[in-house]
């Protein structure tokens, strides 16, 4: 059928509709008139894919893998209106499943490619869209020179040893440190060798280097980061979206600080000059140890940090004035939110990489706590992801 596309879900499809029944559309944008064929359908909506435009607001992906590498979703639509799509859902999800109106600030954004400072390959290759099939690649257009180089040698590493990766971990950091955790079955006298210029590396989860982590910089200090540590993946967009952290501590007199989820202590470090005390909680026991080591190695001594889960020690804090939290994509556990209104900080800053668990977490906290600001920060370009920063108020 043909089909004239009215809108974007927020996983990017386009949506139509025929007969009263929605129609998501693979690879259409707003304002194109498609013919499409339905390839599944359900009883309140439908799928399809597109068998031709008729008219077309696409621009040509960038990309060859572009359809079938699971990774990108977005590389059709041009920058700027990824951007404006982004910030039009976070709209669309505070409006449906927070209660709360919102005005959202305009999205915070930077490079549209080479921002990825980590990757995760399988065989040296990536899913394809929803599916454990397979894609070789040849180079990523989301990750560095650098990191592509490295991808090209272990291609080359591979076809000459006829040696099995299952899975590899590119990580790379601004101060040029590069780690690789590689599973297989690999020769690790022989890949050393290969491999001697890369900073740390791990095979099967034995670490053949004499550097354990990797190092990187935000705002003048030094993070040491292990191979299982959360990290902030866009290397341009980091320190945009700590500094949107940082400056509502800067205007406020706070004091004493609790951070939820810390990872290896980046925010709780950042803001430790503009408050007395930090509190960092992070159930990844390698991670906390990276935040000690980090807090020791910037000079800093009003931090301390605990592991374990936030919701084993959430109900024993008290005096407590703010509170940082940068859950993950299932957003806070249903304790955590019924705590925070027992410790009744006056601020809370919530960074979120799920703008439905977010508002899901500020339709429960909208009964104490007012909405100051909402920044969407681009973090993923050419995905439907988008990071989000969250700034409430105690009423």
């Amino acid at each position: 059928m043909q089909v004239e596309i009215i809108g974007q879900s927020h996983d990017g499809r386009g949506i139509a509709k025929e007969e009263g029944k929605v129609i998501f559309v693979q690879g259409a944008l707003p304002q194109e008139i498609c013919e499409i064929e339905i390839v599944k359908s359900h009883q309140r909506y439908e799928e399809a894919k597109i068998l031709r435009k008729i008219k077309s607001c696409s621009v040509p992906p960038s990309c060859s893998y572009y359809g079938v590498c699971g990774g990108c979703h977005l590389l059709h639509q041009n920058n700027e209106e990824q951007l404006r799509f982004k910030e039009n859902k976070v709209r669309e999800i505070f409006s449906k499943f927070s209660g709360v109106e919102v005005k959202i600030n305009p999205i915070l954004h930077g490079p549209q490619f080479s921002y990825r400072n980590k990757i995760t390959l399988h065989d040296l290759g990536m899913y394809q869209k929803e599916s454990r099939d397979l894609v070789r690649i040849e180079q990523c257009q989301l990750i560095s020179e650098r990191m592509n180089e490295v991808l090209h040698r272990l291609k080359k590493y591979q076809q000459d040893t006829h040696e099995v990766f299952h899975q590899v971990m590119i990580r790379e950091s601004n101060c040029d440190d590069m780690m690789l955790d590689i599973e297989g079955s690999v020769s690790s006298y022989q890949f050393l060798q290969e491999f001697s210029d890369i900073s740390c590396i791990f095979i099967n989860g034995k670490c053949l280097t004499s550097r354990r982590k990797i190092r990187d910089k935000i705002h003048g200090l030094t993070f040491f980061i292990s191979r299982k540590s959360f990290y902030q993946v866009n290397r341009y967009m980091t320190e945009v979206l700590y500094q949107e952290v940082i400056r509502h501590f800067e205007q406020r007199q706070v004091k004493n600080v609790l951070d939820l989820y810390c990872g290896v202590g980046t925010l709780s470090l950042l803001v430790s000059p503009y408050v007395d005390t930090v509190i960092g909680v992070e159930v990844i026991e390698e991670a906390v140890k990276n935040a000690k080591e980090n807090r020791d190695f910037n000079h800093i001594s009003n931090c301390q940090f605990i592991c374990g889960k936030v919701e084993d020690f959430i109900d024993t804090f008290e005096n407590i004035d703010a509170i940082i939290v940068d859950p993950p994509r299932a957003g806070l556990d249903k304790k955590t939110r019924s705590t925070f209104f027992s410790i009744l900080p006056k601020l809370i800053v919530y960074v979120s990489c799920d703008a439905v668990t977010l508002a899901r977490d500020v339709g429960v906290l909208k009964e104490k706590y007012e909405v100051q600001s909402l920044t969407p920060v681009e973090m993923f370009p050419n995905s439907y992801h988008v990071e989000c920063v969250c700034v409430l108020n105690r009423r």
